[in-house]
């Protein structure tokens, strides 16, 4: 849910902040501004569900807040609680989960980066910020394609000729 559009598709908010727009989306702090969107590519589609009737696609990597912390929806379980966000009456509250399915789909997926809270509403349901993920990953793969375009990678990077080099891509959220 946004301030200026209301509810629209996290693609819709993708293309939006790509084409300048400035985006303030809600979390636990309030209106809170976007300060980054993320393509993250072709991701398998689940979909989690809710007792208050509140659904969500996403992958099953993303982190909701649930039982009192952030927890991937691989790891959630029917009757665990999650915290949801009330649009007539702007308060957050709590509510459990039915479970979750996967989908017949693979689809392109999209991620916010909000700095403030590191967390926004989507469907009415508070997600994690996860965008660190996605950023990391694109850091490691520039990294990658600069060192195989490299005669000699070890060197470009002050070690010894021909030494292997590893890649590790860690993000903490």
């Amino acid at each position: 849910m946004t301030r200026e559009y209301g509810h629209i598709t996290i693609e819709e908010l993708y293309n939006k902040f790509h084409e300048g727009d400035i985006i303030y989306i809600r979390n636990e702090n309030g209106w809170v501004k976007v300060s980054n969107a993320f393509y993250t590519g072709f991701k398998k589609q689940y979909r989690l569900l809710l007792s208050d009737k509140k659904w969500i696609d996403c992958s099953i990597e993303h982190k909701f807040y649930v039982n009192e912390g952030w927890v991937p929806l691989v790891y959630i379980k029917p009757g665990d609680v999650i915290r949801c966000f009330d649009i007539i009456y702007q308060t957050f509250y709590d509510t459990t989960v039915i479970g979750w399915d996967e989908c017949e789909f693979t689809i392109e997926m999209y991620d916010l980066h909000v700095p403030d809270g590191n967390c926004y509403v989507a469907n009415g349901i508070l997600t994690h910020n996860s965008g660190k993920t996605a950023l990391g990953a694109k850091i490691c793969g520039f990294e990658f394609f600069k060192l195989l375009s490299l005669d000699d990678p070890a060197e470009h990077y002050g070690l010894m000729k021909h030494q292997p080099i590893a890649i590790n891509c860690v993000a903490a959220s």
